[in-house]
């Protein structure tokens, strides 16, 4: 597609239905966790990463499908589908390429002295060493996290931005936008930490943005994205113990 002259409104439309999902998101967050105090009280902090990746993905689906049946696109715009051979390729090809990316990007850092800010996954994998609950998060990873967050940010934001702008300018912002929607994640760090720690977020999302772009099926990055964060979970967990 070319670039489009409505470019401002369609920047605030694919904006607004990422912030609506992302607000579902944090409501859905509180209404889960309520719910499992309530019935089952406290838990440990890996659980809670269980509460916080199942709430989101509950109140984020909602809301895009609230969304989207609110613009008269419906499921129509959701790019979904059984995986071809070549989409199978492309996942493989795309967790090559982002485990690539993220391995240059951790030398670079440490060659330039820069520490990055320690996600709250990491603290909780710290606080709750628990084999069960470790499992239980690179599964769920997989299965909500790449789902849910890759519906959102690709085949909603990055898409709707690919009505007015051309594929690098699209992949760019809805990268952007996907990183500073991070903060939550990465802002226990220094300024300076934290900083780095989104740059690294966008830098993968931006091979995420590209795969999905290539590929026009969801279930492409979805499972990279997923996968990566699973492997990323076991391997730390493997570290620490």
């Amino acid at each position: 597609m070319s670039d489009d002259p409505s470019r401002p409104r369609a920047t605030l439309a694919a904006v607004g239905v990422g912030l609506l999902g992302f607000l579902g998101g944090a409501v859905g967050v509180s209404l889960v966790s309520e719910l499992v105090t309530a019935t089952v009280g406290p838990v440990g902090a890996l659980y809670e990463q269980w509460v916080f990746v199942t709430g989101f993905g509950v109140g984020a689906t909602a809301t895009v499908g609230l969304s989207l049946w609110a613009s008269d696109r419906g499921l129509a715009f959701v790019d979904l589908g059984w995986p071809t051979r070549r989409d199978l390729a492309t996942i493989g090809v795309g967790l090559v390429a982002i485990f690539g990316l993220y391995g240059v990007v951790t030398a670079v850092r440490s060659v330039l002295g820069l520490e990055a800010s320690v996600s709250r996954v990491q603290m909780a994998l710290e606080a709750t060493p628990d084999p069960v609950a470790v499992v239980g998060l690179a599964a769920l990873s997989v299965l909500v996290v790449g789902p849910v967050e890759e519906l959102l940010f690709r085949n909603i934001v990055q898409k709707r931005l690919r009505e007015a702008f051309s594929a690098p300018r699209a992949i760019g912002l809805a990268s952007l936008f996907f990183a500073g929607l991070h903060v939550g994640q990465y802002g226990a760090g220094s300024a300076l930490a934290t900083a780095v720690s989104l740059a690294t977020v966008f830098a993968l999302a931006v091979i995420l943005g590209a795969i999905y772009e290539s590929s026009e099926a969801l279930i492409v990055p979805a499972a990279v994205h997923g996968l990566f964060n699973a492997i990323q979970i076991l391997g730390a967990w493997v570290l620490l113990a």
